[in-house]
């Protein structure tokens, strides 16, 4: 074979090999080209038995013969067979792992959601208990993290159908409507401060701003009928990924485990905070 040929070979492969330790989609490029490649040198090892058995081309010195030729073809062609079983085995584990990350990923927007959501639900119910502007601050920063790292996730597969990947199509199909959820939540402190404003122009103090007051009443009330079906849609997401690997998560037990202790999913209260018995 000329020399061009090992060339391509080495440029390919080292191409590759650059970056398909984390990478999913340098991986199934890896196990294709090792496909085409041990193909070639299946047909070529097939070719030179062939030539040996009928005597087409014969080759004999002190230095080189057919036998060489065969034992040189067939041992780069079982290295090859080898070393794409061992790509195909980092591939699966890559898979899963990327599979994982996912699952974890949704389940943390689903919980931070709740969080949000069981917060402002407190708020509503408890009147007298002052609502803060960063109240929901940490949780959007976690969400936008969660959200930021599925979408750069790399879950390449050899189907453009495969149930798990089409789950990360949907929730990336709704990137930007979850994201303007968030946006929407500065709503929040631009209503506490107008509530400000007003107690500030009746009162002469800005006094501490609750449910009761207007403002910041409807927008919490709209903030919490806004996350609602996000809830519903995450989960969504959680099932079918669940579905999609055998249930391997258990999604549905550990929601109901979530829902079932929810005062756990909330915002803790400056009492609740002060009467915790902190070992250090």
């Amino acid at each position: 074979m000329p020399r061009s040929f090992y060339q391509w070979i080495y440029e390919k492969s080292s191409e590759i090999q650059s970056d398909r330790y984390n990478s999913m989609s340098a991986s199934v490029k890896m196990i294709r080209f090792l496909i085409f490649l041990s193909g070639i040198l299946m047909i070529l090892t097939y070719f030179i038995f062939i030539n040996a058995e009928m005597k087409l081309i014969i080759v004999q010195s002190d230095w080189i013969s057919n036998d060489l030729f065969f034992t040189l073809s067939s041992g780069a062609f079982a290295s090859t067979l080898v070393v794409l079983l061992s790509e195909v085995r980092h591939y699966l584990t890559l898979k899963r792992d990327n599979q994982d990350q996912l699952f974890f990923q949704l389940v943390s927007i689903y919980g931070q959601l709740l969080i949000m959501q069981n917060s402002m639900k407190r708020l509503i119910e408890n009147l007298a208990e002052s609502v803060s502007e960063p109240l929901l601050d940490q949780s959007i920063y976690i969400c936008r993290q969660n959200i930021a790292f599925i979408f750069n996730l790399d879950y390449t597969t050899f189907c453009s159908k495969e149930k798990v990947k089409q789950t990360l199509q949907l929730f990336i199909r709704d990137k930007f409507a979850i994201e303007s959820l968030f946006t929407d939540c500065i709503y929040l402190k631009i209503a506490i401060n107008a509530d400000k404003q007003t107690h500030l122009q009746k009162c002469g103090t800005q006094g501490c701003i609750t449910a009761q007051d207007y403002n910041t009443s409807q927008v919490l009330i709209r903030l919490q009928k806004d996350i609602a079906p996000w809830l519903i849609k995450i989960n969504s997401y959680l099932e079918h990924l669940d579905n999609s690997v055998s249930n391997r998560y258990n999604w549905t037990s550990k929601r109901d485990n979530m829902l079932l202790y929810e005062n756990n999913y909330t915002i803790k209260t400056l009492e609740d905070f002060l009467k915790e018995d902190k070992i250090y």
